[in-house]
């Protein structure tokens, strides 16, 4: 008989311990393994869900739109820029009434003064004849079956800047809406007037809208608008923008669009920007209707560069099939929709839209509470998560958001951003920005999973005031710099001297979103969703795990967390990309609350690796790739694309 401390005995032992942990599920490594695949997978789908269509040929069949078709007009139209007052602006109008005449439209058109200013602007880009220019509207309609009812206007301009040929901005656009028309013929006799309004003057001030819908006595039977725009040369197109009171209209958006790019939180932050479309006149005079528009391949806005054969055809597929939706719903609607109180909406992954009552919005927020409390009342039963704990991590989370903001600000200082910065080069920048966004942002959830205070306070003032002085070094003094800096440094000194633990940070942060979301419920109720969600699908895993197996060692409970965290970070991912290209290049800050919810999904798996060293090398590469991207974009020269008028000074 071997003995018990025997060889055999020894190796029997490691199998046992080896079946054992087989059995619990991943260990500390096999964790952030699971939790760089749940990104990866998170990138991959929501990096998916951000193409468009692909184009549909022109034999498509006849009652749907086709890039392929259209195509034939965004080339005759962009073979030379159109600025208002040009001979190319007057072939282009000729062009559009003859295109406009073969669809069985009645045409006219409608000239009005340019204002002195306007045409001094165009006299700066050299265009003939600036000071005795007109705008010159193009107007088609094509009588519905009760022309008594309100009638439905597709609108996009015909003129481009100078230098431009405009192929996206706005070829793209009036070649859509005559392939709308053309499919809305093929369906049938329309119930009501379907009107298109091709506006001149847009690029330097929105005058032809303006002309439209002041005096003329069509504008007046308008009942609905959906207007077609581009801001670069491809990419998704997104419904950004519509009239106030789209709970309906929201519905009939919802119902129609077969594959939808739209929330709430754009249409509220495009409420408070600075930029304008022909759809600002319309839906000043409390008009309804949807603002359509891509802005990926932004490097080619406004650039002498944006050709037919620049323009992404899926993006034009994209905006054609999603206006077709709702023009066809509405062209043989006997009735259009009420006005009603806005709605919260927003896309799944570009495959459906949830909408809902703004005071549904709190309905979801007491589901996850609820959900909270209930595995924080698990936790607390098997003492694996203490008050003290809780709080720890929420304030923990605070300083990691307001840590990531600083970096970011700082680093976007250091690719060249700032007064003085050419607008146009920083576009062409922006595929770039957002890579070095994402590494910053990566960087920054590996630091939050081992930061701990170090044993003396002031220390933990350090980063902050360094990044601060860096940034005013790059910048200059600025109060949002100073006053994201202060908060940042206040906030490491409640940083947990432990760092955050698995549940205490998991909680934490739960709470910490919650709170923001609170806030946002109360003050603005339709940009909930990008909190608000995240947060509910959080509050379901922990709920669930809390449940299944509180120690987080079991593969059911980490299959949850897996599954919860891919489709949560996709959806994220998904939104950042067209947070980043809206806005991004001037506050890249904004992606450090993405980050915050995305750590938020992930956190149960990234924080189980109690080995700093691997997350600190990986923080530490990732940083300086940034870096690197940063000062590339600082060092290159004036992209080739920058349209000639923006170097002038």
């Amino acid at each position: 008989m071997p003995s018990a401390s025997g060889p055999s005995s020894q190796t029997s032992g490691r199998a046992e311990a080896s079946i054992i942990r087989t059995h619990q599920g991943a260990g500390p490594i096999g964790k952030v393994l699971l939790a760089f695949g749940a990104l990866l997978a998170a990138l991959a789908v929501g990096f998916l869900a951000s193409q468009p269509p692909a184009p549909l040929a022109p034999g498509a069949p006849a009652n749907i739109f086709s890039a392929g078709r259209a195509m034939a007009d965004v080339t005759r139209m962009s073979r030379a820029p159109r600025p208002t007052g040009s001979e190319e602006n007057a072939r282009v109008r000729s062009y559009l009434m003859a295109r406009m005449r073969g669809l069985g439209m009645i045409v006219a058109t409608q000239t009005g003064a340019l204002p002195r200013e306007k045409a001094e602007r165009l006299a700066e880009w050299g265009v003939p004849g600036a000071a005795a220019a007109q705008v010159e509207n193009v107007i088609g309609i094509l009588p519905g079956s009760d022309r008594t009812k309100p009638a439905l206007l597709l609108m996009a301009h015909h003129d481009s800047v100078w230098a431009s040929p405009g192929a996206a901005d706005d070829a793209a656009g009036v070649a859509a809406a005559l392939e709308i028309v053309r499919a809305l013929k093929a369906r049938g006799t329309a119930t009501r007037d379907v009107i298109l309004l091709f506006t001149d003057a847009e690029e330097i001030g929105l005058n032809g809208a303006r002309l439209f819908f002041k005096p003329d006595p069509v504008a007046r039977r308008i009942g609905a608008v959906i207007n077609m725009e581009a801001r670069g040369s491809g990419g998704r197109t997104a419904m950004f923008e519509t009239g106030r009171g789209n709970g309906e209209w929201m519905e009939l958006y919802r119902s129609n669009v077969a594959r939808p790019s739209s929330n709430s939180l754009a249409v509220l932050i495009y409420e408070v920007m600075p930029n304008r479309t022909d759809f600002t006149i319309p839906k000043a005079l409390g008009i309804p209707g949807f603002n359509f528009a891509f802005i990926g391949r932004s490097g080619l806005y406004h650039s002498p560069m944006s050709t037919a054969e620049a323009l992404e055809q899926g993006a034009l597929q994209d905006m054609g099939a999603q206006a077709l939706g709702v023009a066809s719903a509405l062209a043989f609607s006997p009735t259009l929709p009420a006005r009603s109180a806005d709605a919260v909406f927003g896309d799944v992954l570009g495959r459906f839209v949830m909408a809902y009552r703004p005071a549904a919005g709190w309905a979801v927020l007491a589901l996850s509470a609820v959900l909270l409390i209930f595995a924080w009342l698990r936790l607390r039963k098997r003492a694996l998560l203490t008050a003290s704990e809780l709080i720890a991590g929420a304030a923990g989370g605070a300083a990691f958001l307001l840590h990531a903001m600083l970096v970011l600000r700082v680093v976007n200082l250091l690719s060249g951003s700032g007064a003085g910065r050419n607008y146009y080069d920083r576009l062409a920048a922006l595929p770039r920005l957002e890579l070095q966004a994402f590494l910053l942002c990566l960087g920054a959830l590996l630091i939050a999973c081992i930061a701990a205070r170090p044993r003396r306070r002031l220390f933990a003032l350090l980063p902050a005031l360094l990044l601060t002085l860096i940034g005013i070094v790059l910048g200059g003094w600025s109060l949002p710099l100073v006053g994201m800096g202060v908060a940042a440094a206040a906030s490491a000194l409640v940083l947990p001297r432990g760092g955050m633990g698995v549940w205490g940070g998991w909680l934490g942060l739960a709470s910490l979103v919650f709170l923001l979301a609170l806030l946002v419920q109360i003050a603005a109720p339709t940009a909930g969703p990008v909190l608000a969600w995240p947060l509910a699908l959080a509050a379901t895993a922990a709920a669930l795990a809390a449940l299944l197996d509180p120690e987080l060692k079991r593969l059911s409970a980490l299959f949850v967390i897996v599954l919860v965290a891919v489709l949560g970070a996709a959806q994220l991912f998904y939104l950042a990309h067209f947070t980043f290209l809206g806005i991004g290049a001037g506050m890249p800050e904004v992606m450090a609350l993405y980050t915050l919810l995305v750590a938020l999904l992930v956190w149960p798996l990234f924080r189980s690796a109690a080995s700093q060293l691997p997350f600190a090398i990986g923080a530490a590469i990732l940083l300086v790739a940034a870096t690197g991207l940063a000062l590339s974009v600082r060092l290159d020269p004036m992209a080739e694309t920058v349209p000639p008028y923006s170097l002038r000074k």
